[in-house]
């Protein structure tokens, strides 16, 4: 199982191609990352895929992810405008939106690791990130996750 093969499978099971509240970025388990985060459980792994959450992700993003849904390109054009300020009114406090973007990537979690599991490809999820926080970065996101496969 390859990255690439997982980031196929996200990009084709999320519900839109607008602007995406988090990004994934491959990251490859070498002697240089063993030796920096200090933990030998890595040994076992190859490749793996950080997830972050865009801090600056804006209502602007929020509205071209949903004008790009599946959702609002099926309806009607009459409906689009009453769909697109319902779903706005939902998420117009900032806790609302964070709320939202994490439930978006934990999406594309669940869908790596269904991926992992149906491929019988052993893996490990790390949710305490803060070793990596140096090593994986990606300016304006935080690092949430990372999974570890073969």
């Amino acid at each position: 199982m390859s990255i690439c093969e997982i980031q196929i499978k996200i990009c084709n099971t999320v519900v839109s191609s607008g602007n995406s509240p988090y990004t994934i970025v491959p990251v490859e388990v070498n002697d240089e990352l063993i030796s920096l985060t200090r933990t030998d459980s890595l040994d076992a792994f190859k490749q793996g895929l950080a997830f972050f959450i865009w801090e600056d992700y804006t209502l602007e993003d929020y509205k071209d992810f949903i004008k790009n849904s599946k959702e609002y390109l099926q309806i009607s054009d009459g409906l689009k405008e009453q769909f697109l300020i319902e779903r706005l009114n939902k998420t117009i406090e900032k806790d609302d939106l964070i709320r939202w973007q994490n439930n978006q990537m934990y999406l594309a979690i669940g869908i790596a690791i269904n991926e992992l599991r149906s491929s019988n490809v052993s893996y490990k999820i790390v949710d305490d990130v803060k070793v990596f926080d140096e090593l994986v970065k990606v300016n304006n996101a935080l690092l949430s996750t990372i999974i570890f496969f073969n």
